[in-house]
């Protein structure tokens, strides 16, 4: 691979994961990384390639680098509050996602934020119009759009019992589960 140049690198990266080839992807995007340092998509990529495997620790602080080489990043952006969310971080999640302030209000992203803070509230009404007004706004990226509908229709389900849903949604993240959501963004970022 040596003779691939830091966007052939950044491509073959994005082309391994949407063929579910973590190790070959990681090895595109790390090389890639060694070449190009300040590439931010490439931080992005790698970093919810380590979500996705588990490696959460990691995968915040590969986000974290990302959104500080480019805040309009907005995608690294929403991603590292997510990860903070299904962490229980609720605090952090809240600051990783100021960054997404410069969007409109309408756009996907605020209006996903906006109902999962909902969530957190125990606010399932809120929480469902939200996410229903998101996904119709996110005409990028439905991989999230299948992600956010699963959390709408168990806050529509929450709506007829009592209990926090974000014990639900942290104990699913703690087990693995909560973090399909994460590596659904793999696709480039449009905006």
């Amino acid at each position: 691979m040596t003779s691939l140049d830091a966007q052939e690198l950044l491509h073959l990266g994005l082309y391994a994961t949407q063929k579910d080839d973590p190790q070959q992807a990681m090895d595109c995007l790390k090389r890639c990384l060694e070449l190009e340092p300040s590439n931010s998509k490439a931080t992005y990529l790698l970093g919810s390639l380590y979500a996705q495997i588990g490696m959460y620790d990691r995968a915040k602080e590969l986000l974290q680098q990302a959104v500080s080489l480019n805040p309009a990043e907005h995608t690294a952006v929403f991603q590292l509050g997510l990860l903070h969310l299904t962490s229980g971080d609720v605090a952090q999640a809240d600051s990783a996602w100021r960054d997404l302030d410069n969007l409109p209000e309408k756009h996907s992203f605020n209006l996903f934020r906006t109902g999962l803070l909902a969530l957190v509230r125990d606010d399932f009404s809120a929480c469902s119009k939200l996410l229903e007004e998101g996904i119709a706004a996110n005409t990028f990226n439905e991989a999230l759009n299948s992600d956010m509908l699963k959390v709408k229709e168990s806050a529509d389900a929450a709506m007829t019992r009592s209990g926090p849903l974000l014990d639900s949604v942290t104990s699913a993240a703690a087990s693995g589960e909560g973090h399909h959501l994460l590596g659904s963004y793999r696709q480039q970022n449009r905006h």
